[in-house]
């Protein structure tokens, strides 16, 4: 555990070299050599599609090691259990999820749904709340234990990573992914699964961090459980591989798509060259040393702020 969190060292992980994880490209190049914790970590970014991702690559049993026993706390400095704070932000979260949902399907009658990186809940439990048949996955072993602690019946977690056993082809009317498919290795085989889960006229909710649309750009938004970092360009074009579309044209990295082959879908032109070229200056130039430093202290601030609040 504590090699997770001593400066100047390298995680400990060995991986294994990879191509671009979303267009496979093998001509991709070193982009950083530290993380945003001072830690040893290799980035390369993807001359084709500017992809950002780790390299070595972490492999799967490496990945779900971290991800059982290390992420919450050393990602977000979380207990073995979601505390009070972490718990009602992500109900409120839930809520406007479920909300933005509503405006592009019918959820009028009972549907089946699937919370993908399910976390603490609170989605399944919201659209349980509402009467449909809600699943969730999640691979973390306390967090999976608390989600799936007082369920009503027509709510269930399934704990463990993504398995194409676990449900049939065409079983979920809506699938919600929110800030998971940057955690992957896999991010083609992971999105293509949930593809086959989803049922004709379903639709799909993901979102991952924008690397475009930071303030600050540089090492400093670089660390070990992100293991891809995304642009609106080539989410896009990781969508479009496993064959779903958006529903409108975004301008961020959080969408709303749709089967390919829908009528509803659209398909707006990217210029991964361009956008390429850009993130690569923008974070070769990368941010000062001082806004890294107040950063992260004001993400101190904000941790113990929150662990306060939960106390009272």
């Amino acid at each position: 555990m504590l090699s997770y969190f001593l400066p100047f060292t390298r995680y400990p992980y060995k991986g294994t070299p990879v191509k671009c994880p979303v267009c496979s490209s093998d001509r991709h190049a070193k982009i950083s050599g530290w993380d945003r914790k001072l830690k040893r970590l290799e980035t390369h970014i993807c001359d084709e599609c500017g992809l950002f991702f780790h390299h070595p690559m972490p492999t799967d049993d490496e990945l779900a090691a971290y991800y059982a026993s290390v992420y919450r706390l050393e990602y977000q400095f979380l207990r073995r259990r979601p505390s009070a704070s972490h718990q009602r932000r992500k109900t409120e979260e839930a809520e406007r999820r479920v909300d933005r949902i509503a405006t592009v399907a019918d959820l009028s009658q009972p549907r089946r749904i699937l919370d993908v990186g399910c976390g603490s809940g609170e989605v399944v439990r919201a659209f349980a709340a509402r009467g449909h048949e809600a699943h969730g996955i999640e691979p973390g072993t306390d967090f999976a234990d608390h989600a799936a602690s007082d369920l009503p019946e027509n709510a269930k977690i399934h704990g463990g990573g993504l398995q194409g056993e676990l449900f049939p082809d065409a079983h979920f009317d809506v699938i919600v992914c929110m800030h998971v498919i940057e955690h992957l290795n896999r991010p083609l085989e992971a999105v293509s699964l949930m593809r086959q889960w989803l049922a004709p006229g379903g639709v799909m909710m993901l979102e991952v961090p924008d690397m475009y649309g930071y303030k600050t750009k540089g090492f400093d938004r670089f660390h070990f459980a992100h293991t891809l970092g995304f642009t609106r360009e080539n989410f896009l074009l990781l969508l479009q591989k496993c064959g779903l579309a958006p529903l409108n044209a975004p301008n961020s990295t959080s969408v709303l798509a749709v089967a390919s082959d829908d009528p509803r879908a659209t398909h707006p032109p990217v210029d991964l060259a361009a956008k390429t070229a850009m993130m690569r200056k923008a974070y070769q130039t990368g941010s000062p040393f001082s806004a890294h430093l107040k950063r992260h202290l004001g993400r101190l601030g904000r941790i113990l702020r929150h662990e306060i609040g939960s106390k009272s």
